[in-house]
């Protein structure tokens, strides 16, 4: 393999660790990353413009939903994904959401667990648009991810 050195200022440089341990395999996912861009066919000077594109739609989605659901279905949610991967494919599935609140009850009893009523669950789920959706199974993961989980705090909303 051959060695190449990049130049980065030292902001660039401490990103770059904090994110991925150190500068250079930083470095070298990023180009990963935007390989893989390009052999999908993606312009890779489209990636920023898409990212903030996307950004706006989960934000636009996000008031969107909000009062959609109540304090007790988010926290069914969070329960039914947890641990799941979700792959693009089913980003902005409704069907792929309503199967795993379907397991969900089936093999966990989250209705019971949570005092939800899943048809009704499933009812609202099924008024989502395909940016709802994707914006649900993302504000789930952000929890998930989140170091200072409170699960009554972060389903309140």
């Amino acid at each position: 393999m051959k060695s190449t050195s990049v130049r980065v200022n030292k902001e660039r440089e401490e990103f770059l660790i904090k994110e991925f341990g150190t500068a250079g395999g930083g470095l070298a996912q990023c180009a990963v990353i935007v390989e893989n861009a390009a052999k999908a066919g993606f312009p890779v000077n489209d990636i920023t413009e898409s990212l903030q594109i996307l950004s706006q739609i989960r934000a636009y989605s996000l008031r969107e939903i909000k009062g959609k659901l109540s304090k007790l279905e988010w926290m069914y949610l969070a329960d039914a994904l947890n641990g799941t991967i979700i792959t693009p494919e089913f980003r902005a599935n409704r069907g792929g959401l309503i199967a795993s609140i379907e397991d969900g009850n089936d093999f966990d009893d989250l209705g019971e667990k949570w005092s939800v009523c899943v048809n009704e669950l499933i009812d609202k789920v099924n008024t989502l648009t395909g940016a709802q959706v994707d914006t649900v199974y993302t504000r789930v993961a952000q929890y998930w991810n989140s170091k200072d989980r409170d699960l009554d705090k972060w389903a309140e909303w």
